[in-house]
């Protein structure tokens, strides 16, 4: 809010200073207090169990058809395509190896970044574990591994 209003104070004030205009408007504003934030303001929400085992279930055995985006070509071609079958969402995710990285991000809870940063030094077969690679920027240096 109060970047708005700078970079909108700084606009007004250029056009007072080379136009006609009397007066700065943001100028004689003032900031709005105690105002309570609308819906979320974070990234993204957990998910409850319902939603985590619908999901882990519709990637290995979901029988609706995938939605695909057309290529280019496709969308200007004048008649459509006349074989084409869509794939289920189960075909479509195990066609993509898509079933064993959901269920990988579900099993640990990393991020999409420390899961890049993982190395194979820092999977443990025995006991199913997969650590974060060290040093990572989102863990706090004393929980760091040290190698």
């Amino acid at each position: 809010m109060r970047t708005g209003r700078i970079v909108l104070s700084g606009m007004f004030g250029f056009a007072v200073r080379r136009t006609p205009m009397q007066t700065n408007p943001v100028r004689e504003t003032k900031l709005a207090r105690n105002i309570a934030p609308k819906g979320r303001t974070a990234g993204a929400g957990g998910l409850t169990i319902d939603q985590l085992r619908f999901i882990l279930s519709a990637v290995r055995t979901s029988q609706l058809p995938c939605p695909r985006k057309l290529s280019k070509a496709e969308r200007q071609r004048g008649t459509p395509v006349k074989a084409y079958t869509p794939p289920t969402v189960a075909e479509y995710c195990e066609g993509a190896d898509l079933v064993d990285i959901i269920t990988v991000y579900a099993a640990t809870g990393l991020r999409r970044s420390q899961m890049l940063g993982t190395d194979g030094a820092l999977l443990d077969h025995w006991f199913a574990l997969i650590l974060p690679m060290s040093p990572s920027p989102f863990l706090p240096p004393a929980t760091r591994l040290d190698r």
